[in-house]
């Protein structure tokens, strides 16, 4: 019974045995494809997050680009803005230019009209000038002629008459002191602007007093040569 049943036992390990040969060549075979699976999973999953970092990586410059971009687009409105504000600050200037200038021409015709007033008011004081002056010039210009026909009429009592200046006229008398015939009695004498007659001195003088009466008289009556004769009379009283 010994030997049948180590017989027995025997025989279930050699049974045992041809079982679990197939059973360790199928988990080895198993082992090597799950191995496989494995090796593939990783690099499969190493591709992805290379690509993913690589992908991140892109995306991440993009930002940094995109910042860029959004902070040179900044600077360019702002310095648009205030290019914006100084061309409307300048259109405001012009603007209240042009204002001014309306003001000043809707000012033009009055002013021109005033000015047009003005010159008329001028050429006719300038006119009323001239003929004043001409006047003058006429009447101080026949007394003067008045002055040389006294040449003619008193040479015989020694009366010589000299122009000094353009304005003054010197009368020279001798034959005026019985002991010197040629001593000259001298005065000068010319017209005013006011046409009236002024005397300037004499050799010898007169008296003063005299003198203003002379000229008084000869501007009242206008009668030089009543006047150049009584200035003969006072020389005459001093020889």
């Amino acid at each position: 019974s010994v030997v049948a049943a180590a017989l027995a036992n025997m025989a279930e390990v050699m049974s045992s045995q041809d079982i679990a040969a197939p059973l360790l060549a199928q988990t080895s075979a198993v082992r090597g494809q799950f191995d496989t699976w494995i090796g593939d999973t990783r690099a499969s999953a190493d591709l992805i997050e290379r690509q993913h970092r690589s992908t991140l990586a892109a995306a991440q410059a993009e930002i940094s680009a995109s910042a860029a971009r959004e902070g040179e687009i900044a600077q360019r409105a702002n310095a648009f803005r205030v290019s914006h504000e100084e061309h409307v600050d300048e259109v405001m200037k012009e603007k209240s230019g042009l204002s001014s200038l309306e003001g000043q021409l809707d000012g033009l015709p009055a002013k021109v009209d005033s000015l047009r007033l003005e010159k008329a008011t001028t050429a006719s004081r300038i006119a009323a000038v001239e003929a004043e002056r001409a006047r003058v010039d006429a009447e101080a210009g026949r007394k003067m002629k008045e002055l040389t026909r006294g040449v003619l009429m008193y040479k015989c009592l020694g009366l010589e008459f000299e122009r000094a200046n353009e304005d003054w006229l010197c009368v020279r008398f001798t034959q005026i002191d019985p002991t010197d015939h040629n001593r000259e009695f001298i005065f000068w004498i010319s017209v005013g602007s006011d046409d009236s007659y002024q005397v300037q001195g004499c050799t010898p003088e007169i008296n003063a007093g005299r003198l203003g009466g002379l000229v008084a008289e000869v501007n009242q009556t206008n009668d030089f040569g009543r006047f150049v004769r009584q200035m003969r009379k006072a020389f005459k009283e001093l020889a």
